[in-house]
């Protein structure tokens, strides 16, 4: 076997036991979940992290990420009303009223 080879045989078992390990850490993942509520389906290949949930959590505040770059998921998903905005119909950006099909409609618009 060349160096070559023997350089990239390494590199591919170092890969392989990488993932390993990083699905073995995924699988202990402590979701901290009250009682009753179901752990969250996680791809194998995509084991949950600390890190990514404190990437998803810079992301949900930074307003750099919104259409307007002026208020963020946070400025209306406010985590003291359970993520949501205490409105009974929920306002856009644009403050326009929202709806889901198969909900009644409405006459504005949404996005």
């Amino acid at each position: 076997m060349t160096r070559r080879r023997q350089g990239r045989w390494l590199l591919n078992r170092f890969a392989l036991g990488f993932a390993i390990a990083a699905g073995l850490v995924g699988a202990d993942f402590d979701w901290n979940l009250p009682k009753g509520f179901p752990r969250p389906i996680v791809p194998a290949d995509n084991p949950m992290s600390a890190g990514k949930v404190e990437l998803g959590r810079y992301l949900f505040y930074d307003k750099r990420v919104s259409v307007n770059g002026k208020e963020s998921c946070g400025s209306c998903h406010r985590q003291e009303l359970a993520f949501t905005d205490g409105k009974a119909r929920a306002e856009g950006i644009f403050h326009n009223v929202l709806w889901w099909p198969g909900t009644e409609s409405n006459s504005t618009t949404h996005t």
